[in-house]
């Protein structure tokens, strides 16, 4: 490497109850790792699943949130300069 770092920021939140507590969740923590020089972040499974619609395992998972969840996070790393790895794509079985 050419003396640069890399600072990796890892997550874990506490399970949200709303899938709009999630992404404020994962909003808050995202401008935090960015507050302190993160250049990527990574969310444990069970955030992503919380973001992809899984709040409890009575609840199926639901694409439409999973894709609303994903542009979410998406734009949210992009405003603050992160990479995100939310992993959500392993959550719900893809049949396209």
């Amino acid at each position: 490497m050419s003396g640069k770092t890399l600072r990796i920021a890892l997550a874990s939140l506490a399970h949200p109850r709303t899938i709009v507590e999630g992404l404020e969740k994962i909003e808050a923590a995202l401008k935090y790792a960015a507050s302190r020089r993160a250049g990527s972040f990574a969310f444990p499974k069970p955030t992503s699943r919380a973001c992809a619609g899984r709040i409890c395992p009575c609840l199926p998972p639901d694409r439409k949130v999973q894709e609303h969840a994903l542009r979410t996070v998406r734009g949210l790393a992009r405003e603050h300069g992160l990479a995100a790895d939310v992993g959500i794509e392993d959550a719900l079985p893809w049949t396209d």
